[in-house]
């Protein structure tokens, strides 16, 4: 609900609602730092919007989502930072994002759940959807750092996504994020996408994939210092070899997948001192660690991929398809039915350590 213009304009801020203890105590006017174009609080049951400007409140309701919705819209054109303090956030709708945009989470997670928690009211729901209005608009400029998504207690995900980008999107950023019980944590699909940094987070017991990219046309998808656990695909990415290129996963811990835990298309992927370990935890024997469809010229160095608590991962690596030109060095590899199967008559498997 959208609180009139003339109590914007005339009632002085702390007096708003009778609202002394609530603006001054809980959100000072100096908290956070006036960069921020808006700040989403929580107080009972009703999340609030305050501008970070000029101090008052513009707008409030139970679901969290329309009144950062609200917010959203409000933002110029150029687009402008979000701010959220810590809390218990229920959406029962999604966040739809056009413009250039920073949400921020003062704290994510903490062990006493005091961090900023978005929990999805319904098995359908997606947190965030990011898209570009037009297919001519390339340069996107979105962060998005230190959220918690989640689906509210006593309700089980279908095809609920966590954050979903569609059409043509670049500069992406998502760090310090976790993201649990949804179907995709990461959904990338529509038109052209390109240099996505996604960067120590956390995604668990997910339906579907941590990172999906449903689309041929995406390069330069970062994903570092991650941790990736019970997903059915840690990355989903099949694709010809013509598309799909330079996805870099780097330093990440990657374990307990259903089905493959890396599902990789297209050319010049980076697979570097990672930990990939325990997939085909679904369909035991079946799936592998990094399955190689039609991908070529990609460079898998100074991982330890295979079967770690469990004998369930059929082969550490496996190339499918028309791959070829793969370099597979130092590695540490095993697998239920063999630590590799290069099929590539020029990909070179060279030093690697076969358990």
């Amino acid at each position: 609900m959208s609180v009139p213009d003339e109590l914007r304009r005339y009632v002085p801020r702390t007096d708003l609602y009778d609202s002394l203890e609530l603006v001054h105590y809980h959100m000072p006017v100096e908290q956070p730092p006036a960069t921020a174009s808006y700040i989403i609080f929580k107080k009972g049951n009703k999340t609030y919007v305050k501008n970070g400007v000029y101090g008052h409140i513009e707008y409030e309701d139970t679901d969290s989502a329309s009144v950062i919705q609200s917010a959203v819209n409000n933002l110029p054109a150029q687009g402008g930072a979000i701010y959220i303090k810590p809390g218990k956030y229920i959406f029962n709708s999604t966040v739809e994002i056009t413009k250039p945009i920073e949400i921020i989470g003062e704290v994510s997670l903490h062990p006493d759940f005091n961090g900023v928690q978005l929990l999805l009211s319904d098995p359908d729901l997606t947190a965030f959807k990011l898209y570009a209005p037009t297919n001519e608009e390339r340069w996107f400029f979105a962060t998005l750092k230190n959220l918690e998504i989640n689906m509210l207690s006593g309700v089980t995900a279908n095809t609920a996504k966590g954050i979903w980008f569609d059409g043509y999107m670049s500069d992406i950023r998502i760090e310090n994020c976790q993201i649990f019980n949804v179907q995709d944590a990461i959904y990338i699909t529509g038109g052209s996408s390109w240099n996505y940094w996604i960067k120590n987070c956390l995604f668990e017991d997910l339906n579907g994939s941590a990172i999906n990219i449903d689309t041929n046309f995406v390069e330069r998808i970062y994903l570092q210092l991650c941790h990736i656990w019970n997903a059915e695909y840690a990355v989903k990415a099949p694709a010809d070899t013509s598309y799909k290129q330079l996805i870099s996963i780097v330093n990440n811990r990657i374990e307990g997948a259903r089905k493959h835990a890396l599902y990789l298309g297209g050319a010049y992927h980076r697979i570097v001192g990672n930990s990939i370990v325990d997939a085909s935890r679904g369909t035991a024997n079946t799936y592998d660690c990094i399955y190689l469809e039609n991908s070529q010229k990609c460079v898998i160095v100074g991982n330890y991929i295979g079967n770690e608590d469990t004998s369930d991962t059929k082969y550490a690596i496996e190339e499918a398809g028309t791959a070829d030109y793969n370099l597979i060095v130092g590695n540490i590899l095993s697998g239920t039915t063999g630590a590799k199967a290069i099929i590539g008559t020029n990909t070179l498997a060279a030093n690697n350590i076969e358990l």
